[in-house]
């Protein structure tokens, strides 16, 4: 990994360490891991992919689909540990995520030449 997308994704992580010490001042995250999820997941994941994948050389569909990828693992395994009022809003993140990807796919099989 070069060095721009080193910085790209400490930034990230800065970003995501501020965010949820920000909640936690305030108070916004007791009792509520998914603010911390998908802060996680959409800042320090989601983030970084889509800006290398926008202002990068390369296919920006394998950037984007890693980060869709990723953010569907991360919100599946945390399924278990949300509290059950909160799992609602994790699936409808998943789902969003899962259709999110099926877009992108269908965009980057639409781009491909010489196909149907």
């Amino acid at each position: 990994m070069g060095r721009r997308e080193s910085r790209v994704f400490l930034v990230a992580l800065g970003v995501v360490a501020v965010l949820v010490g920000v909640g936690e001042v305030t108070g916004l995250t007791t009792g509520r891991r998914l603010f911390g999820l998908v802060v996680f997941v959409g800042v320090g994941i989601l983030g970084p992919q889509l800006y290398l994948a926008a202002t990068g050389e390369g296919s920006p569909f394998a950037r984007v689909r890693t980060g869709l990828l990723l953010g569907l693992l991360f919100l599946g395994g945390a399924y278990a540990l949300t509290p059950s009022g909160e799992r609602t809003l994790l699936l409808a993140a998943a789902a969003v995520l899962a259709l999110a990807l099926a877009v992108s796919e269908g965009l980057r099989l639409g781009a491909i030449p010489g196909r149907p």
